[in-house]
């Protein structure tokens, strides 16, 4: 074989290993943006799924009529507010509420009407409790708790005050009864594991306060029915 045939079939070789070369660069730069793709699809497919978990996690803690948080909700929410208050060293009052003649109101009006009095005092609720600082639950039936923050008792009395009047001025609803209980973050190591003690403690409150305000004048004014509930 002469030498011009040699460069010739060494030019053919070169030349088809050139071509196979960027043939081999453009299949990888093909897989590459495949597999980018691919990437960019399952981080949104990721993205999508955490939404939907925090969505579904956020259902799971919402009483599905009035838009509060549920009593489910509420054992997690106090357990976290109590550890932070431990912290930065500061009071929760936990309420403990019912709305007054509920059941005469279902029995005589109907459960629409005493659905919708549940759905105005989540409304109220909303309006007036501190953003961040106080949760209010859905307990079950007309009862709630409301967790209030970095708050004397005092100020959670004029908070729980201002609730019910406002209450009370929709649609001819009927008042709420209370009864508060502070929590002893510094003085109780184990209140995590007495919650439902603080809890019943509340509610007894509550029931005194029902019973004591059968002897007060139907004219009495918020602020003395408040200093009563505050009282107990």
């Amino acid at each position: 074989m002469n030498q011009k045939n040699i460069n010739k079939k060494v030019s053919l070789v070169s030349i088809a290993d050139n071509l196979e070369k960027e043939e081999l660069r453009r299949k990888i730069k093909r897989q590459n943006r495949e597999f980018a793709d691919k990437n960019k699809m399952l981080a949104e497919k990721i993205k999508e799924l955490e939404q939907l978990n925090n969505k579904l996690t956020e259902i799971n803690r919402i009483d599905e009529l009035t838009g509060l948080y549920n009593r489910r909700f509420f054992y997690e929410k106090i357990k976290e507010e109590i550890l932070k208050a431990g912290r930065i060293k500061y009071n929760i009052v936990l309420a403990y509420l019912d709305i007054d003649n509920f059941k005469h109101i279902n029995d005589k009006y109907g459960h629409d009407r005493g659905d919708k009095v549940l759905i105005d005092f989540g409304i109220v609720c909303k309006k007036l409790l501190r953003e961040d600082n106080d949760f209010v639950f859905r307990f079950g039936g007309d009862e709630f708790v409301i967790l209030l923050t970095n708050c004397s008792k005092s100020d959670a009395g004029e908070i729980i005050r201002r609730i019910n009047i406002e209450f009370k001025s929709i649609d001819s609803n009927p008042s709420i009864s209370y009864g508060f209980v502070n929590l002893p973050l510094e003085s109780d190591e184990n209140i995590l594991d007495n919650l439902d003690h603080y809890i019943n403690s509340a509610d007894n409150n509550l029931y005194a306060f029902k019973k004591r305000m059968l002897s007060v004048p139907q004219k009495s004014g918020g602020m003395e029915i408040q200093q009563l509930a505050l009282s107990i």
